[in-house]
């Protein structure tokens, strides 16, 4: 996984305030940026660096996840959501391979 260019700041959305308080976020800048822009979007939108990187993110884990010939016309919400489900099927894939 690489660096989101320029992450926008976005509150944590992994851990409920009292957990928190007590742990702090575990997300990186970019994961809290996607669950932000996916969820209920970011006044902010991303840029059109952050969105190639958007993409190299869901191309980058190959055929374990389904992959569009295009991401041209798809939403900030749609393409954040697309890299977090990237991420999971990635690790879930690895984790069956174990």
């Amino acid at each position: 996984m690489k660096e989101m260019p320029s992450p926008p700041d976005a509150a944590c959305r992994c851990l409920g305030p009292a957990d928190l308080d007590e742990f702090g976020c575990l997300c990186t800048d970019a994961e809290r940026a996607c669950r932000a822009w996916a969820r209920d979007g970011l006044v902010q939108p991303m840029t059109e660096e952050q969105r190639g990187w958007a993409v190299a993110e869901i191309r980058s884990m190959g055929d374990v996840v389904q992959q569009p010939e295009s991401f041209d016309g798809w939403s900030d919400a749609a393409l954040a959501d697309a890299v977090l489900c990237a991420w999971l099927d990635y690790a879930e894939e690895m984790a069956r391979r174990r």
